[in-house]
Formats: C-alpha cells, structure tokens, sequence
C-alpha cells in the first residue's frame, strides 16, 4: 500500500516548509530526509546493543512542523519482538512568540515521553527541559 492509498499519511505529509517558516525552517529542515544509524546502547539494567538503526525525517502538518521515527534496531534487521527495541518519534514546530522549536518525543513502546524546545545557537542547536 503507498502512502497516496492511505489517506492519513497522504494528509500528514508536506512536500515542503510552510513559507511562514522560511527564515527558521533549516534549523531541523536540514535532517529532513531518511538516514542510517551506527548505535550504541548502554542500559541501565541490562547489557550494551549496538546495532545499524534507522531514522527518517519529514515536513508535516501542511509544512509547519517536522516529524522524526527512529528505529532501532533497523526493521530489516528485527526478528522477534524484543524489550531493548525502540521505535519512537519526534514532532517539533516553531513557536514565534520565544523564537523556538516545541519538541514532544515519545516511544509508546516504553511509555516514553520527553518534552524540550529546541533554539538556533550558531550553526548548532541546543535543546533543553
């Protein structure tokens, strides 16, 4: 099935940025795209992972915000189900009113939530609570 049979994604999906966020869109604009990861885990309780991981990045919400997934490991490289999997995703838009990026992350498959806002500081960016 491809995402013009599913009408969801079809709606979710933006070719481009809004043009209101013209002057701000590259600061995470720039990652849009698909990419593959070399990971290292180091759990808490359990042993390190390391393994090929994916995340691909796309312009949502009619171009005024971007959405991540990130997978890991890679799907192509998951047998059965495990409990160090991860799957989670990232939404950020741009708030004008404090110049900076919402971000909200969750990974449903651990309850997981992290909320930050993301700011330009020179060619980088710095994200905090």
């Amino acid at each position: 099935m491809t995402q013009q049979e599913i009408p969801m994604l079809d709606a979710l999906h933006a070719v481009q940025p809004h043009e209101s966020l013209a002057a701000k869109s590259q600061l995470y604009g720039r990652f849009v795209g698909s990419w593959t990861l070399d990971i290292d885990v180091h759990p808490l309780n359990g042993p390190p992972r390391q393994a090929e991981g994916e995340w691909h990045f796309a312009w949502v919400v009619d171009g005024k915000a971007i959405q991540d997934v990130g997978i890991f490991p890679a799907r192509r490289l998951r047998g059965t189900a495990e409990t160090w999997h991860m799957c989670g995703s990232t939404f950020r838009w741009y708030d004008p009113s404090i110049d900076a990026w919402h971000i909200r992350y969750f990974d449903p498959s651990r309850a997981a939530e992290q909320r930050q806002l993301g700011r330009a500081v020179g060619d980088g960016i710095v994200a905090d609570r």
